[in-house]
């Protein structure tokens, strides 16, 4: 007779091949090993000498070199601050007052391509360079730039364009897989491009110091995690590492090896992650050995009393952008609306935009990098000539020829410029639109202020990229290269 009785977990513990019992403390001390494991897992070989196999990281990111940055002049400025040198004959008696420019005589050849009236606050400004420069130095800067460009597709004054993405920024777009791969938008509160996609950063304040704060590392702003800290993490990360190759080899295991160089790497590959000096390294230009090399530290100092700090923040992220940290450069000065406005407060308006492009254009120099300057407005305010005014340039007070505004233009001058920064290389640029050299009316060539956007981003992206547009450009666009090419000022 066989007779069943029930039997009991404990019962059916004491049949089965699970290896002997183990104690409560047992278990703990298994749960802590696997528990530390899951926590510092990611951290696992990070050290070529623990992991046997030695760890072999991929590149730290993708830098895609060449710098972008825009100037964007809110309001209706007037002032034509570069003209291609094809254009000298369209400046003449009658059309020369219209532009604010002081006349042809005074019209000097400074890049590649391009002139400036040396009498006005741009042409003083851009011809000085920043304060220190040697001055052969920041000639042949200038003479490495070159101008493309469209006339004519902003023409209509008082907000034409607003929303058809006169502020651009391709962050992520052109590739630029940096440690920060954030457009820097300064004052930008303008609707973006529709292909302007990627990350943005704002600064609270236009200083470096700001800058920095915005784009050091994060928890270490708030002083909770250190470098001594994720340094002890990656100690006993190793540690650990090292008890359980002499049991079971982590390379051993299945998938072992692509979890400690997927996960390791990505800790090996950041070694500035908490760091609180990490946004200073690279957004304080006094810090930065290539930007002193151009510009001596005494022009960069933290009081801005020689070169400002705001413009000390836009040098600073103008380079990392040609060097591919991080994406473009956006400045928008909403202080533009000319009209009516006495030529000392125009003056004083375009010397503050002439500064930016001073400081954007040195930074790409220093990085020793192609970029291009975006110059654009949402309207143009027609002049009735020039007149007397003082601004200080590099600390000294200097007399320039500022232009007269008066009411809106009306169409009769607009410009998108693009500004090339192209060292030993000439670029093939062109402008499109046409300009009525007796009367100074121009006439765009795209249709409208959003094709002449999107050809001029299209014409950034194919200088950047040599020679081609990307592929994501052209999905965020919703056009073909075939579509892009005739509203495009490059080939």
């Amino acid at each position: 007779m066989i007779i069943k009785a029930p039997k009991t977990a404990k019962d059916l513990a004491q049949f089965h091949n699970h290896g002997p019992a183990f104690s409560r403390r047992d278990f703990l001390t298994r749960a802590i090993a696997l528990g530390a494991v899951g926590i510092v897992g990611p951290q696992l070989g990070v050290s070529n000498m623990a992991y046997a196999a030695g760890l072999v990281c991929p590149p730290s990111s993708s830098l895609v070199p060449g710098g972008f940055a825009q100037i964007y002049m809110s309001g209706g400025p007037a002032v034509v601050p570069i003209l291609p040198l094809f254009l000298s004959n369209a400046v003449n008696a009658s059309t020369a007052p219209v532009y604010g420019l002081s006349g042809a005589a005074n019209l000097m050849p400074a890049g590649g391509n391009w002139m400036t009236d040396k009498t006005s606050p741009w042409g003083n400004v851009l011809m000085a360079g920043p304060a220190g420069v040697n001055a052969a130095t920041w000639a042949q800067i200038l003479k490495d730039t070159y101008i493309g460009g469209h006339y004519g597709d902003l023409g209509q004054d008082d907000g034409t364009g607003q929303d058809e993405g006169l502020v651009a920024g391709f962050a992520l777009i052109n590739g630029k897989g940096g440690p920060n791969p954030k457009d820097i938008h300064f004052k930008t509160t303008n609707v973006r491009a529709a292909y302007a996609v990627g990350p943005t950063v704002a600064p609270t304040a236009l200083t470096p110091t700001a800058l920095a704060a915005t784009l050091q590392m994060t928890p270490s702003a708030t002083g909770l995690t250190t470098q001594a800290d994720l340094a002890s993490v990656n100690t006993a990360a190793v540690a650990i590492e090292a008890a359980y190759e002499s049991v079971k080899p982590i390379s051993g295991i299945k998938g072992g090896s692509n979890l400690i160089t997927a996960a390791g790497c990505g800790f090996n590959n950041n070694p500035p992650t908490a760091s609180a000096a990490y946004g200073a390294a690279n957004y304080v230009p006094s810090g930065i050995t290539n930007i002193t090399n151009l510009i001596p530290a005494t022009t960069l100092a933290a009081t801005g009393t020689v070169m400002s700090l705001q413009n000390q923040a836009i040098l600073a992220a103008s380079y990392q952008s040609a060097l591919g940290f991080n994406g473009g450069v956006m400045f928008t000065n909403p202080n533009c609306d000319y009209h009516g406005a006495g030529n000392q407060e125009t003056a004083n308006q375009d010397q503050t935009n002439a500064n930016t492009v001073v400081a954007m254009l040195a930074g790409f120099a220093a990085a020793g990098k192609p970029g291009v300057i975006q110059i654009n407005s949402n309207g143009f305010a027609v002049s009735s000539g020039v007149g007397q005014a003082t601004i200080t340039i590099n600390g000294t007070a200097t007399t320039v020829q500022s232009p007269t505004a008066e009411g809106d233009a009306g169409g009769t001058f607009s410009q998108n410029l693009l500004l090339f920064y192209s060292p030993g290389v000439v670029p093939n640029v062109k402008t499109l639109g046409s300009i009525n050299v007796t009367t100074g009316a121009v006439k765009g060539a795209t249709g409208s202020p959003a094709n002449s956007m999107v050809g001029a981003a299209a014409s950034v992206l194919y200088f950047l990229n040599n020679g081609k547009i990307p592929n994501a450009f052209l999905t965020a666009s919703g056009m073909s290269a075939a579509q892009l090419t005739p509203l495009m000022c490059i080939s």
